[in-house]
């Protein structure tokens, strides 16, 4: 007795005492996150879940972007199902308390998953799991079990879209690709001219320029838009300066990406190495171009693009801002932080010539990923190539490939340019600038996308007749380029019906 008593007294006893404690509290966590998942599945499982509802709506992939869209669902009272394999992702608590969502954590390229949703009973299924590869992997199970359900996926890789939209898995109708940074450059566009926000560069022939920062995918987006958005009625040239830590390797990015970028007229591509963290780099001579009209910072960390901006506010153009002589714009990439964005936004006295884009608030929404609004007036521009097309090439927006609806999306954005020059120049000669100005925004996106000249068109290995200069083209091709600049007006007021 005597034994035992000096034994529990004694600190060796006290070390197992903890131990002891210690594996207990592992246990009960342990189990309790087990009988969370276990009390997932039942509610998961229950007759009144959603999982049960034809009108129910499948998520596949739990993150920041696909959250805006999951909140911009829920606030029109729509059923969800999450699918999400990381059972530590920090925002499945959230959903769990909504009567309105059922949350599955499994995963999603397993077929006992996908078997488990009930693909034939559910309105739709958005695939957005924050990587192209696994999210092609899980349409194609997906596919397996049901060819008809509709689906939307996120692919970012532009290469990866096209392959995989007319060649590859992708290629239903049922099955539609968006990507969230070709959004959000298409939107920066529209935000902001390119050539400035006066008239000074699209009403001469200015050469002008405009800065790229990092080589990520949303900066590879940015450059397509760039290339398509800086064609102008007056052919100005327009430099673009890509700057990263690694200009070679952002150069052969971009190369592999746009194998034919160099053939695109009125555009020429610097690639400059930048240090963020030397002082160098932000007095080159380059960022005193005289027509520099924007800075676009396009790294995928926010902190980088502010401090970045700091930097050239700070260093850069100290001077100018001081003066009330600064006129480039800066524009950084912002994509969850409202309230910086916001604060940037509504206090111009003190950020003017700074905004941002990005934002998934903004972009990842019902309205524009499931609803396609900004497809309206690309429709139109479809409609309006259908009047005077031959036959053979006539075909209505839903049986137009994935390529040929991107033609007409960089079409319908590009009328933005072509309207801000109208109000210079309305005349006939100007119209015929506007037709040459189309035909070079036709010829630019061809280019980015790998296609060729030659005498003989061939579709298949992208080779095609009219990649020539407008004077170069028979008369009865210019009419389709005419016939966008006459029909700009039915495409603005464009209704879907």
């Amino acid at each position: 007795m005597e034994l035992l008593i000096t034994i529990a007294n004694s600190d060796n006893w006290k070390v197992i005492d903890g131990i002891a404690t210690f594996l207990s509290l592992c246990i009960i966590i342990y189990g309790g996150n087990k009988l969370f998942h276990w009390w997932n599945s039942i509610k998961f499982f229950y007759s009144n879940s959603p999982c049960f509802n034809s009108n129910t709506i499948i998520v596949i992939g739990l993150c920041d972007k696909n959250r805006i869209y999951i909140d911009s669902e829920l606030a029109l009272g729509s059923n969800l199902i999450i699918v999400e394999q990381n059972k530590e992702n920090l925002y499945i608590n959230e959903y769990m308390k909504s009567s309105n969502v059922s949350v599955l954590i499994a995963n999603p390229k397993e077929q006992e998953t996908l078997m488990k949703l009930n693909l034939d009973a559910k309105k739709y299924i958005v695939v957005s799991t924050g990587k192209d590869v696994d999210n092609i992997e899980i349409v194609s199970q997906i596919l397996i079990l049901n060819l008809n359900v509709n689906i939307y996926v996120q692919i970012e890789n532009r290469n990866l879209r096209y392959f995989h939209k007319d060649n590859g898995l992708l290629k239903g109708k049922n099955i539609k690709i968006f990507s969230y940074y070709e959004d959000a450059s298409r939107e920066l566009f529209i935000k902001y001219d390119i050539d400035g926000e006066n008239d000074k560069i699209i009403s001469s022939n200015e050469d002008y320029s405009i800065v790229i920062f990092g080589n990520t995918h949303l900066s590879h987006e940015v450059i397509f838009q760039a290339c398509i958005m800086g064609q102008l009625p007056n052919e100005n040239k327009l430099t673009i300066y890509c700057l990263d830590k690694n200009p070679k390797r952002f150069q052969q990015k971009v190369a592999l990406n746009y194998t034919e970028i160099n053939n695109i007229p009125n555009i020429k591509i610097k690639y400059i190495k930048f240090d963020i963290d030397s002082k160098l780099s932000y007095i080159k001579n380059f960022w005193y171009d005289r027509n520099l009209t924007n800075i676009f910072i396009c790294y995928e960390n926010e902190e980088t693009n502010l401090e970045i901006a700091a930097n050239l506010s700070n260093i850069t153009y100290i001077n100018e801002i001081e003066k009330e002589e600064f006129k480039t714009n800066i524009i950084l990439a912002i994509f969850n932080e409202y309230n910086i964005s916001n604060c940037i936004k509504t206090n111009q006295n003190s950020f003017e010539n700074f905004f941002t884009f990005g934002l998934t608030r903004d972009i990842c929404t019902k309205e524009y990923l499931i609803d396609e609004i900004r497809d309206i007036r690309a429709k139109a521009t479809n409609n309006i190539y259908n009047e005077n097309a031959p036959e053979e090439n006539k075909k209505s927006w839903e049986k137009r490939s994935y390529y040929e609806k991107e033609s007409n999306r960089t079409s319908a954005d590009h009328i933005k340019i072509k309207q801000k020059y109208l109000e210079y120049d309305n005349s006939d000669l100007g119209k015929e600038k506007l037709a040459r100005c189309e035909h070079n925004r036709w010829n630019a996106f061809h280019y980015l996308n790998g296609w060729k000249y030659s005498e003989k068109e061939d579709k298949i290995i992208k080779l095609h007749d009219c990649l020539v200069p407008y004077d170069s083209l028979n008369e009865n091709i210019k009419e389709y380029d005419r016939d966008m600049i006459r029909n700009m007006d039915r495409i603005i007021n464009y209704k879907c019906n």
